[in-house]
């Protein structure tokens, strides 16, 4: 069948619209040119349909090509309601109407989503970027996420967008630069580091050291600022090299024309100059708006920083802390974040107090130990010894198993009632009574101990395995906290591997006096961390490690104790060259043998930053051997205590005699660990870090380990 004529097609469509029923009869269009649209629409083949086999389809329906249904332009024309009922299809962005869409939605999203929104379509774009309406979204979008400069006339919104919150590496280094406007290098309109900013954005000193014989008249086309960064104001102009070598280059070669008298040269050069001089004031004009934006903005939030301090500083005056105590405030940056929440009412004082007070607390008890004059001095470390008596009265009225649970000495030193009698009133005379009134609050103090101690182990062990922060901690899932391959460290420079929470309890008990500052034990107070310093974190590394040494000797890697591997006792040595070194007593070069516990340490400092962690194992009877060759046994230290009575507190034996003062005293013949006796310093009875010469036998496995990932991770619904 031949193809149907252009004019054919016509009569046809005409034919068939006046035969139509009255039901059937489309809206009318009133514009006739959107009616010339519609009709060549309906010749135009679809994007999923050729040319051809479109014209085939409207031979084979009796010479009239398809149409398709008029969309109504009105919802008050009465013949709407007379058209057939249309299956309701998926509602796109654009069906929504338009109150909806816009205070619903689109003022929800971020200004990054909002510009690339406004890039999908014209129509979307025509909304945004050329309407009232637009207009408002923009400035809603923009107030929710934080003030900014007015855009300058020579960029549009979306641009203006990504520059302010788009990319936050460094243009030129690509490291990350510091997030906020003020890092923004408005001159160029990128992100810019600090170093970069120091080493790029250069003066006219500099740029006549660097380009002696450069026309500084040239600098008049180069945009330029006063501003490196805030809130440093530096009053001479800035410039970029890049801008300075691109400029250059193009007066050089403008210069070139003239001199080789190209036609027209001259007056292009003219007006080269011309427009980069009204576009370099422009954009410096805009950049000095920017800079004044962001000092203004600068100084009104240390005016509020300020006036929250204050509020500050008299709540806690009026607690009975002195002015120079309370400073120490404005230098601890945790504390400045504290003050830039807002403003301090009545309800949410005490998380501001809880947040604040120890940094305060520490200040305190510094200034005056080091402000005592030789007889003070005196005096606070006897009421300190006051207190360490009345301390260790209390633990002798506990079972001396549950020593390895209790706080040390230099928390009790913090404990605010001991804190006043250590601290207070220093030409009084301290009495025993008053400290054993203040032992009274011992159980209470002890038992915030221990829930702030599981609080921040649940915290670390949550960040690391990036579980929500706010997520509920399922009940009995404390379990995770005890096993061995749970490894954690403090965040201080005087670093402490733990593994497991048993672990920390022990190692933190018997600390040496003197050994972590008053801040480690005052965050310790507050089991919900409000002062945000996280004592504790956990270690991926060691994470790993425990896991692949307990599966290579036969125990669970997820849930083997620390009990466990210490009684198998086996050393471990690290192959690698770096780690040997020349042995002084052997010739040749000699290893670093750890236990399962030191280990941790060496892997985590040493190759924590590799993929990899290569180790060797020696077997049951090399690690007896080497043990032996050593002379380490731990039942041989002084490190023992009987469970029955407190004899051994600060008295400490060897395992045989305890075991015959269990035997002699309490009449038990076959005294049992854990239960009789027990080693008070669980983490000290596997070896110590020795450097040997490595033993002539070859029994050893080795071990590689992957540290990219944190190993098998836990269960902690189970």
């Amino acid at each position: 069948m031949p193809a149907t004529t252009r004019s054919q097609a016509s009569k046809a469509r005409a034919a068939n619209t006046n035969s139509a029923p009255a039901d059937d009869v489309p809206l009318d269009r009133s514009n006739s040119s959107r009616d010339r649209k519609s009709r060549k629409d309906a010749r135009r083949p679809s994007r999923d349909q050729s040319p051809r086999t479109t014209q085939t389809s409207s031979s084979t329906q009796g010479g009239s090509p398809q149409r398709k249904r008029a969309r109504p332009t009105s919802t008050n024309d009465s013949r709407v309601a007379d058209c057939d009922p249309v299956e309701a299809g998926p509602v796109t962005l654009l069906g929504l109407p338009l109150e909806i869409l816009s205070d619903a939605i689109l003022i929800e999203l971020t200004p990054i989503d909002l510009a690339n929104l406004a890039q999908t379509n014209r129509v979307l774009r025509g909304m945004l970027l050329s309407s009232p309406e637009g207009s408002r979204i923009w400035s809603k979008v923009k107030k929710l996420a934080g003030e900014t400069p007015d855009r300058p006339d020579f960029i549009c919104e979306v641009s203006w967008t990504r520059v302010i919150y788009g990319n936050t590496s460094c243009i030129r280094c690509g490291d990350p630069a510091e997030s906020g406007v003020e890092f923004v290098a408005y001159t160029i309109m990128q992100p810019v580091c600090g170093g970069c900013t120091y080493r790029h954005h250069i003066d006219d000193e500099e740029i006549q050291r660097l380009w002696p014989d450069l026309d500084l008249g040239i600098l008049d086309l180069i945009p330029h600022s006063k501003m490196r960064s805030p809130p440093t104001w530096d009053a001479s102009k800035r410039y970029w090299k890049s801008h300075i070598v691109r400029v250059a280059k193009k007066c050089a070669g403008y210069e070139a024309d003239i001199q080789s008298g190209k036609r027209g040269a001259k007056a292009a050069y003219e007006r080269f100059k011309k427009e980069q001089t009204d576009s370099a004031r422009a954009i410096s004009q805009h950049a000095q708006k920017c800079y004044e934006w962001i000092h203004t903005r600068y100084q009104e939030e240390k005016q509020r920083r300020e006036r929250r301090y204050k509020q500050v500083e008299r709540r806690f005056m009026h607690l009975g802390y002195a002015e120079n105590d309370i400073q120490k405030i404005k230098t601890m940056d945790l504390a400045v974040q504290e003050l830039e929440k807002g403003d301090v009412t009545d309800q949410n004082w005490e998380d501001i107090r809880h947040a604040l007070e120890p940094f305060i607390v520490d200040a305190s008890c510094g200034r005056i130990e080091r402000d005592a004059g030789p007889g003070h001095r005196e005096t606070i470390q006897i009421r300190k010894v006051l207190v360490k008596e009345t301390y260790e009265d209390f633990k002798r009225t506990l079972q001396p198993i549950q020593w390895l649970r209790l706080p040390p000495v230099d928390m009790i030193y913090t404990m605010p009632t001991f804190r006043s009698l250590i601290y207070n009133d220093l030409d009084a005379v301290l009495i025993r009574a008053q400290c054993d009134a203040a032992a009274r609050e011992l159980p209470d103090f002890i038992s915030t101990y221990h829930d702030s101690i599981m609080a921040a182990l649940r915290r670390a062990y949550k960040e690391m395995w990036t579980f929500d922060s706010g997520e509920d901690w399922p009940e009995g899932a404390d379990k995770n906290l005890h096993w061995a391959c749970s490894i954690f460290r403090t965040r201080s420079w005087d670093t402490h591997f733990f593994c497991g929470a048993d672990d920390v309890f022990a190692q933190l008990s018997c600390i040496r006096e003197g050994r972590k500052d008053k801040l480690f034990w005052l965050q310790l107070q507050d089991p919900e961390d409000r002062s945000q310093l996280r004592p504790f974190i956990g270690d991926s590394v060691g994470y790993a490690v425990v896991q692949k040494l307990s599966s290579t000797l036969g125990l669970d890697p997820r849930k083997a104790l620390p009990k466990e591997l210490d009684k198998l006792n086996r050393l471990v040595f690290c192959p690698s060259v770096r780690c040997m070194f020349m042995s002084s007593t052997h010739p040749g070069y000699g290893r670093r043998f750890d236990s399962w516990r030191t280990v941790l340490e060496h892997s985590s400092s040493y190759h924590g930053y590799s993929d990899q962690v290569v180790m060797g194992i020696l077997c049951a009877e090399g690690s007896a051997e080497m043990l032996e060759r050593l002379g380490v046994n731990a039942d041989l230290q002084s490190k023992w205590s009987c469970n029955h009575c407190p004899i051994h507190l600060g008295n400490l034996q060897t395992k045989t005699s305890v075991i015959e003062h269990i035997r002699d005293l309490h009449a038990v013949t076959a005294p049992e660990e854990s239960v009789d006796f027990f080693h008070a310093v669980p983490h000290e009875r596997c070896l110590d870090a020795y450097k040997v010469k490595f033993p002539p036998w070859k029994d050893h496995e080795s071990l590689t380990i992957d540290v990219t990932g944190p190993g098998i991770p836990p269960n902690v619904w189970e």
